[in-house]
């Protein structure tokens, strides 16, 4: 049988998770510095411990511009990373189960984030809301459930003492 050699490039799922997660990370922060500035800018009273990020995300002109636009080019770029990241846990052993239960929890997290970005609680509060327990429940379980991975894999390959 014959084989054929590809000579095709191939990405490395390190140097892109780290490239991806970079540049997502870079436009996640930028975005809140800059809507945050135009904020404070229009709010003289503006302090930050007390400021939701609904309230940027409602308020009209360039704060809104900022952070809406940031929130709704950053959470489909946050799923890339997580599949990414995901692709790297199962070079490292992780099972199909556990990934899949992952992703599922990340579209919950990205689709909760839209909601709220699309739709600012000015516009509907119900709708918005209800993006809320979406993002947040998606989030904290997606994390927990990687670092809790990522500890039974260390635990795994730690040579025994």
């Amino acid at each position: 049988m014959l084989t054929q050699v590809s000579t095709y490039p191939t990405l490395s799922i390190p140097r892109s998770l780290r490239a991806v997660g970079f540049v997502t990370g870079s436009i996640g922060v930028l975005e809140i510095v800059l809507a945050t500035i135009a904020y404070a800018a229009i709010k003289p009273g503006f302090d930050l411990l007390a400021t939701y990020l609904s309230d940027i995300g409602a308020t009209p002109v360039w704060p809104q511009v900022f952070f809406n636009a940031g929130m709704l080019i950053v959470s489909p770029l946050r799923y890339v990373v997580l599949i990414l990241l995901v692709l790297r846990l199962y070079q490292l052993g992780a099972g199909r189960a556990f990934g899949t239960t992952v992703l599922i929890f990340g579209v919950f997290t990205t689709l909760g984030t839209i909601i709220i970005t699309a739709v600012p609680y000015t516009v509907d509060v119900n709708i918005h809301k209800l993006g809320s327990p979406l993002r947040v429940e998606g989030t904290c379980d997606s994390i927990g459930g990687m670092i809790k991975k990522t500890d039974l894999m260390k635990q795994k390959t730690a040579p025994a003492a």
